[in-house]
């Protein structure tokens, strides 16, 4: 009886803490050979990464949030209708890649894409958009 409980309870024990995985703060994954990042980052250390040179913006929201305001400069490829998967080979692999979306969770899963993919350093804004506008930041 208790390995069937330990077996049950195992499975549901990984998924909770896969789940929550890179929310909170950073996550490390090797793909082929080659540490990647997710960094989790306030919408003050977001906006500290954009003056970075070279860094690649990408709002995954869909086409009809981002024609609402989105942060300048950014590249609109929707993670949920499969755009960005479609185009994830236009970007560069070794530059730094920051993502957002409207509060933060479809661009968690966006960076964990592209981590996956291989992307060295992806930076996610915790809260998305709707935080950066609370805290006063533009959009156009």
């Amino acid at each position: 009886m208790k390995h069937l409980i330990l077996a049950l309870l195992l499975p549901v024990t990984f998924f909770f803490t896969a789940s929550c995985q890179g929310i909170g703060g950073n996550n490390e994954r090797i793909v082929n050979g080659v540490k990647c990042m997710v960094h989790n980052v306030s919408p003050d250390e977001f906006e500290k990464k954009l003056a970075t040179p070279g860094v690649q913006l990408l709002d995954v929201r869909t086409p009809e949030e981002y024609a609402e305001g989105h942060l300048v400069n950014s590249r609109n490829l929707d993670h949920t209708g499969g755009v960005l998967e479609q185009n994830a080979h236009t970007l560069d692999k070794n530059r730094p890649v920051l993502v957002y979306c409207r509060s933060g969770k479809r661009s968690a899963a966006a960076a964990t894409y592209l981590q996956q993919q291989g992307f060295k350093e992806v930076y996610n804004m915790k809260g998305g958009i709707q935080q950066w506008q609370s805290a006063g930041k533009p959009v156009e």
